[in-house]
């Protein structure tokens, strides 16, 4: 058993109360589960925490596979939409989206770009020759990322 907060084994102290977790649904059937976390003293902490949970980030209770299944159909459908068939609401999409955001961008590697080039400056013909380099089409503000092919 891990501390929560800084992820050194710890020793178990007593139980909080059940939390429920969203899965994604099965046939069109609302899949919840059930878990009791643990509450443990960290010596290294110094202190009473939460167990780590893996699956889930923070006290959030949608876990990142939810999360990941949800922003997955996000991409294809208006989020409306993914709300009305996966029989959540609006905002749990929205939190979803964020959170994989949110985790791309920690996690980003930018190691096979070589040159960053600012839409503007390309001659019409040249960019159609670079759409399929976009990074994504919402990210309309950022330069387009284009790999190193003189290699």
């Amino acid at each position: 058993i891990r501390c929560g907060a800084c992820g050194h084994p710890a020793v178990c102290r007593d139980m909080r109360a059940v939390r429920f977790f969203r899965h994604g649904p099965l046939w069109h059937i609302p899949v919840w589960f059930r878990y009791q976390p643990l509450r443990v003293y960290c010596s290294n902490c110094g202190g009473v925490r939460t167990e780590l949970l893996p699956r889930v980030t923070g006290k959030q209770r949608l876990p990142r596979a939810y999360c990941c299944f949800l922003a997955k159909w996000a991409e294809l459908l208006p989020w409306h939409s993914v709300a009305t068939l996966c029989s959540c609401a609006w905002g749990t999409v929205a939190t979803a989206v964020k959170s994989v955001v949110r985790y791309g961008m920690l996690h980003r590697g930018l190691n096979g770009i070589t040159h960053m080039i600012n839409r503007a400056y390309l001659p019409k013909e040249r960019f159609r020759d670079l759409r399929s380099y976009k990074t994504k089409p919402w990210s309309r503000k950022h330069p387009y990322m284009v790999p190193d092919t003189h290699q």
